[in-house]
């Protein structure tokens, strides 16, 4: 199984540091970005992947209003929306453990630890969540209240996650400061090759966890 260095912690008063091929950036308090935007980072389809205007992105991770807000500014040159499942198509995957102490970080998935897929829809406005716990869908993990909006960009599309905190406290853990978090874009070129470029971890976040980054908000 591949796995790829973790990045360092993020803070506040950090710089922008490059690790592990990925570039970590401190946004001030309560809030904190990662890019994925490097061949190290493509761990399917990596010989066709032309560089970051072929597929790229930047996450950023905030407290707004009694929410965590996670934004995923995408840079791709074709959006597809063909496929039969959700990570078959075009789309942002993001990958959370809130788990409490020594269970963070573990490699198997269970309370606490969850993933979301979005895939852009045809018209800008809200977007469809399907969400997963390890092999399959589990709608049981849903956190409620949770919204999903796209926008289609100059150079791709962005798309906004908002957990209320609340709905995390009710269904996960409470949001501290941490949590381990990585995120990965599928990018299904015209030749219907699939690439996909992940923050951290491997191809197999949706089974193993362990490999997501601690971030510190």
């Amino acid at each position: 199984m591949r796995k790829a260095a973790l990045l360092q912690t993020l803070s506040a008063t950090a710089a922008a540091t490059f690790v592990g091929g990925c570039l970590t950036l401190s946004t001030g308090p309560g809030a904190a970005a990662i890019s994925a935007n490097t061949k190290k980072q493509v761990v399917m389809g990596k010989s066709a992947w032309q560089g970051e205007n072929d597929c790229s992105a930047t996450a950023t991770l905030a407290k707004i209003a009694g929410n965590l807000v996670v934004t995923v500014n995408v840079t791709d040159d074709y959006t597809s929306r063909e496929g039969c499942e959700p990570y078959e198509k075009d789309g942002v995957e993001l990958f959370l453990d809130l788990r409490r102490d020594k269970q963070r970080g573990k490699s198997f998935y269970d309370k606490g630890a969850f993933q979301v897929i979005v895939v852009p829809p045809k018209e800008d406005g809200k977007a469809k969540i399907y969400w997963y716990q390890g092999e399959g869908e589990a709608p049981y993990v849903a956190v409620p209240g949770t919204i999903a909006t796209y926008v289609k960009t100059k150079n791709g599309y962005q798309i906004t996650v908002s957990f209320p905190l609340k709905g995390l406290e009710k269904k996960h853990y409470p949001l501290g400061d941490t949590l381990n978090f990585a995120f990965g874009v599928n990018d299904v070129d015209k030749s219907g090759v699939r690439t996909q470029i992940v923050s951290s971890g491997s191809e197999n976040n949706y089974q193993d966890p362990s490999g997501l980054a601690p971030v510190k908000l």
